[in-house]
């Protein structure tokens, strides 16, 4: 008996990386604030983008964005996932509360700023996943995804 819990935790221990929240929340449905990140984008850079995220300068930069809307008390949380089989690897944010529903300007303003943060923070190279033109099956280069960053949101401001 001992030896089968030990076999089963030096599996899970040795079966590679897993996925990381930093943060109070995991679930991540709700918005669409994610980014393809590199092979060297692992716990040091996930914590650094939760501070970032978290502090008072990413609030000002949102708010100015945003209308100059102060928002009230929120802490995001990131999250990487972890490359799969049919999963590329990525790191996803989430605004608890979620002050984003019913508001795109705000989803836009965070998007933006989330973009950009992880941009300047991931310095390693795109992930080649071998993706292929379905219609002539050359390879497809993804790398210049790892350069764009969405437009910088223009609110309508009232």
């Amino acid at each position: 008996m001992r030896a089968g819990i030990f076999m089963l935790l030096l599996i899970v221990a040795c079966s590679g990386e897993r996925d990381i929240t930093i943060g109070p929340d995991q679930d991540t449905s709700g918005n669409y604030w994610g980014r393809s990140i590199s092979k060297q984008f692992g716990k040091p850079q996930l914590q650094l983008l939760y501070q970032k995220m978290n502090s008072a300068a990413t609030d000002a930069e949102v708010s100015s964005l945003n209308c100059s809307k102060k928002l009230s008390h929120h802490e995001y949380s990131v999250t990487l996932w972890t490359e799969g089989e049919y999963r590329e690897r990525i790191v996803r944010l989430q605004m608890t509360p979620r002050l984003y529903e019913n508001d795109e300007c705000l989803q836009q303003a965070v998007n933006y700023v989330f973009h950009t943060t992880v941009k300047a923070i991931d310095t390693g190279p795109p992930i080649d996943y071998g993706y292929k033109d379905p219609h002539t099956g050359k390879h497809l280069d993804t790398s210049q995804i790892a350069t764009r960053l969405p437009d910088k949101p223009e609110c309508r401001c009232q």
